[in-house]
């Protein structure tokens, strides 16, 4: 099947599995910003902390997310015919597969560790533009200028996703 036939089903898909995420990250709400309206949330003071199993949830869904920000940036950067979609569709699942990994622990790592204030949220973005940027340029042999555009578009989706989280 051709790569153009896919997009369609590609596009739902991913918007069904973004809903899903948001519901799910919205309802549980696992970073643990203060101040938060919710009186008994957990934070880095608590002795509790987070369970293990929401640490496993959030990189199952942050895994998938950060999946579907590399096809949909490709697909982009195809659209603008800056680079063909070919490029990563070709590519071996492993390798591909291996990079999303390398960005999910990055960003899951930063916003663990750093997401306790609105500024390390800010540093949180640089450290995802970076894993972006460096994964596509090094792995995946985009250009540098591709590489910052998907760098750019994963950082500007991964804030809008903080806006609705914190904001709703």
């Amino acid at each position: 099947m051709a790569w153009h036939h896919q997009t369609p089903c590609l596009f739902f898909l991913g918007f069904l599995l973004l809903i899903l995420c948001c519901t799910v990250m919205i309802a549980a709400n696992p970073i643990p910003i203060q101040p938060h309206p919710q009186p008994h949330f957990p934070s880095y003071n608590d002795n509790q902390g987070l369970p293990t199993g929401w640490v496993i949830v959030i990189f199952i869904i942050d895994f998938f997310l950060d999946t579907l920000l590399l096809y949909a940036g490709v697909l982009l950067l195809g659209r603008f015919t800056l680079l063909s979609p070919h490029h990563v569709s070709d590519m071996p699942k492993t390798k591909f597969f291996s990079a999303v990994l390398i960005i999910s622990l990055i960003g899951l790592c930063s916003e663990w560790i750093l997401g306790s204030t609105v500024w390390g949220l800010f540093l949180t973005l640089c450290f995802i533009f970076l894993s972006f940027l460096f994964v596509s340029r090094y792995i995946f042999r985009f250009t540098w200028i591709n590489a910052s555009y998907l760098g750019g578009f994963a950082t500007i989706i991964n804030l809008l996703i903080w806006i609705v989280l914190f904001l709703v």
